[in-house]
This record gives structure tokens, C-alpha cells and sequence, in this order.
């Protein structure tokens, strides 16, 4: 019996810019919930109203660490569109806190259905990243399908 396992992995890379040029990029794991694995499997099937599709991401301050039953970050402070676009076996999500925004001390981001409220697809904690206002902050979601 032939056997084929499908694994998504994610990672966020976020990258501060102060006047267009990078000045502290990293990159960091996070884990897809339990509602994000329901979403896949709903939209194999072609469901895309039952649990929604990717459509916006979130910042936040929460400290908890992400737990596959994670439903919402602990405390979101500011959400934007997040265009996917796809590239092979992966897709990116990518949006953008303007230079005019903040000061922002991030410490969670996550992936959603909707503008406000909506289903969360998945779910970063790391050390604080400092957005100081002056400097954009850009985050990248990379889902990869092994």
C-alpha cells in the first residue's frame, strides 16, 4: 500500500524598515491550530464558506505560548489585509504596518478569515519586536506544503 503524508509548515519573517532599507529581519516557527487544519481540510473539499479562507493577519502583545486549541490571539491590538500569493508548493501572506504607525511591542501574530473576529489559521509568540514610529514593519507568513 502506497502511503503519501502532507505537511504544512509555517513561518513568519518579519522585517523592520526605516526609509525603505532593513535594519533587523528575522524569522520565526509557528503553529497552525486546530481550526487552521479544519480550514484545510474543508477547503481540499471546495468549501470555502464553512470555515472561511486566509484573508488577514494580526498583531498582538500576548506572552502565552500558541496551543493547537488557540482560537484568537491573547490580546490583538491592530489587523490588516493579507493578500496570499502562491509560488509552487507554498504560499505567502504578506502585509504592512506603515512608518506612521505605533510605537508597537509585538509579541504574537496570527492568521484570519475576516477583517475582525473570523477563524484563526495559526498562530506565532516570540520576543518582543519593537516598532518604534518612523519605521515600517512588514510580516511575511510562508505556508509550505511538503
Amino acid at each position: 500500500m502506497l502511503e503519501t503524508k502532507v505537511r504544512v509548515v509555517g513561518e513568519m519573517t518579519y522585517k523592520l524598515k526605516d526609509k525603505g532599507v532593513i535594519v533587523e529581519q528575522d524569522t520565526i516557527k509557528n503553529l497552525i491550530v486546530d481550526v487552521g487544519e479544519n480550514m484545510l481540510a474543508y477547503l481540499i473539499k471546495g468549501d470555502d464558506s464553512t470555515k472561511g479562507y486566509v484573508t488577514h493577519m494580526a498583531i498582538g502583545t500576548g506572552t502565552d505560548t500558541a496551543t493547537e486549541s488557540d482560537t484568537s490571539l491573547q490580546t490583538q491590538i491592530n489587523r490588516r489585509p493579507a493578500p496570499g500569493v502562491v509560488t509552487g508548493s507554498y504560499i505567502d501572506f504578506t502585509a504592512t504596518w506603515p512608518s506612521a504607525e505605533g510605537p508597537y511591542s509585538i509579541t504574537e501574530s496570527g492568521l484570519f478569515t475576516a477583517s475582525s473576529t473570523g477563524n484563526m489559521f495559526n498562530r506565532a509568540t516570540f520576543t518582543t519586536i519593537a516598532k518604534p514610529t518612523g519605521q515600517e514593519l512588514e510580516l511575511t507568513w510562508r505556508l509550505t506544503f511538503e
